[in-house]
C-alpha cells in the first residue's frame, strides 16, 4: 500500500486536521545534512556511540545537541544523516497534536531521485535540493545554489557525468551555472508532491527515526501478545534472578566503557584510567582558562580589520577553540593583505574559500585561537 507524503515545509500544522494514518514526512530543506563517512561496517549501536567523537571536529553545532541517523553499509562507508535534536522534538510534538505518527522521516535532499553518476536537483519557490549520491546531498537557498553546486564538484572526487533539474518554481527562466551537462524538465509547484512519492518508493533513504525517536513496533495479531506474555512469565519464573545479574553487569559493564570513551578522548596520551573525575575537573578548569585566548585572539583580529578598511565583516562564530569569520572585500589583493595582516601578529589562519560574486570578494577564513603560525 502506497503510504502518505507529508512535506513539513509546505503545511502549516496547526491549521489542517489529518485523519490518524502512516505517514512519511519529508524533513524541511537545509534541516538536515547528508554525508558518507568511511567507516566499516559496524553494530548500530557502536556506531551510535563513535559517530559523535569522529564526526565532532567537522561540526559546529555541540554533538550533544545533534540526532545521527545510519542508512545502510556501502563499500565507499557509513552514511550519515545529521539533525538537530530540538528539532526532532518539535516536528514529533507538532505532527502528535494532528494525529499523525509518521512511520518515517526522510531528510529532504534523500527524497528526490537517486540515478548512478547523476545529480538531481528539485527547485521550489525558495528552496534548492540536491541529491549527489545514493546518500548524500545537501539543500540551501535558491538563490545560492550555483555557488554551492560548483564548490561540491569542485570537492567531489566523482563528480556527476549529468545534472537534471526539477523546477517546481514559478521562475521558469532559471539557469545552472556549470560546465557539466544539464537536463531541465519544468513542472507545476502542485506536481511537487506527487513526485516525491513516486521517488520514496524507488530509492533508498535514511529513516531519521532511529535510537531514542525510533518507531515503537506494534504486535497487531491479537494472537502475538499472550504468546509473548506466557513466553516472559516463564523466563521470569526460571530466570529471574540469572536476568537480574546480567542487567546490572551489563549496565555496568555499559558505563565503564562510556568513561573510557570520553577519558580516551581527553586524554589519548593515557594507557591507563587514573583518577578520571579529578583530571577532567583539571581539564574543565584549563577550559575556563582559555577564555583569555579567545579575548586576546579577538583583540588582534579587530586590529587587522582595522588595518584593512576595504573587508566588510559578514558574519563571525567562535565554536571548539576556532574563529568562522565570513567577509566581503573589494579585491583577492585586498583580502590578502588582511591574511597577512593577522599572520603577521602571530595568528594561525586557514583560507576555506573565496570567489568573486557581483563584484565582491566573498571568502571564509578559520582562525585557531591562541594558535600561531
Amino acid at each position: 500500500m502506497t503510504k502518505k507524503i507529508l512535506y513539513l515545509p509546505w503545511i502549516d500544522l496547526t491549521k489542517i486536521a489529518i485523519d490518524p494514518a502512516e505517514m512519511i514526512v519529508i524533513a524541511p530543506p537545509t534541516a538536515a545534512s547528508c554525508i558518507e563517512v568511511p567507516l566499516p561496517s559496524l553494530k548500530s549501536s557502536q556506531l551510535q556511540q563513535a559517530l559523535p567523537f569522529l564526526l565532532e571536529e567537522n561540526l559546529i553545532d555541540d554533538v550533544e545537541t545533534l540526532h545521527f541517523a545510519t542508512g545502510k553499509f556501502q563499500q565507499e562507508g557509513t552514511a550519515v544523516a545529521i539533525v538537530s535534536k530540538k528539532m526532532m522534538r518539535e516536528w514529533l510534538a507538532a505532527l502528535k497534536n494532528i494525529n499523525v505518527f509518521p512511520s518515517a522521516i526522510i531528510p529532504a535532499p534523500l527524497a528526490l531521485s537517486y540515478e548512478e553518476n547523476h545529480w538531481h536537483i528539485a527547485l521550489t519557490e525558495h528552496h534548492a535540493i540536491v541529491r549527489m549520491g545514493k546518500y548524500s546531498g545537501f539543500s540551501c537557498d535558491k538563490n545560492n545554489l550555483n555557488l554551492l553546486l560548483e564548490l561540491k564538484i569542485n570537492e567531489d572526487r566523482s563528480a556527476p557525468e549529468k545534472i537534471i533539474l526539477e523546477n517546481y518554481s514559478d521562475d521558469k527562466n532559471f539557469q545552472l551555472k556549470t560546465n557539466r551537462p544539464v537536463e531541465i524538465n519544468e513542472h507545476a509547484p502542485e506536481q511537487f508532491i506527487q513526485d516525491l512519492t513516486k521517488w520514496n518508493q524507488e530509492n533508498p533513504v535514511i529513516n531519521l527515526l532511529q535510537g531514542e525517536y525510533g518507531v515503537k513496533k506494534d504486535f497487531k495479531k491479537s494472537w502475538q501478545i499472550p504468546s509473548y506474555l506466557a513466553l516472559g512469565a516463564i523466563a521470569i519464573l526460571f530466570l529471574g534472578n540469572v536476568l537480574g545479574s546480567l542487567i546490572l553487569y551489563f549496565q555496568a559493564a555499559q558505563i565503564e566503557h562510556q568513561i573510557k570513551i570520553i577519558y580516551k578522548k581527553n586524554f589519548p596520551e593515557s594507557t591507563v584510567m587514573i583518577s578520571p573525575r579529578d583530571r577532567m575537573q583539571a581539564k574543565l578548569n584549563s577550559i575556563a582558562a582559555g577564555q583569555d585566548l579567545f579575548l586576546s585572539s579577538l583583540t588582534l583580529i579587530g586590529k587587522s580589520f582595522t588595518e584593512t578598511p576595504k573587508i566588510q565583516l559578514q558574519n563571525l562564530q567562535f565554536h571548539h577553540q576556532q574563529f568562522s569569520i565570513e567577509l566581503s572585500a573589494d579585491s583577492f589583493n585586498t583580502l590578502d593583505h588582511f591574511v597577512q595582516s593577522m599572520k603577521t601578529k602571530g595568528l594561525a589562519v586557514k583560507q576555506q574559500s573565496a570567489a568573486m560574486i557581483d563584484n565582491q570578494v566573498k571568502a571564509n577564513l578559520l582562525i585557531e585561537a591562541g594558535k600561531t603560525e
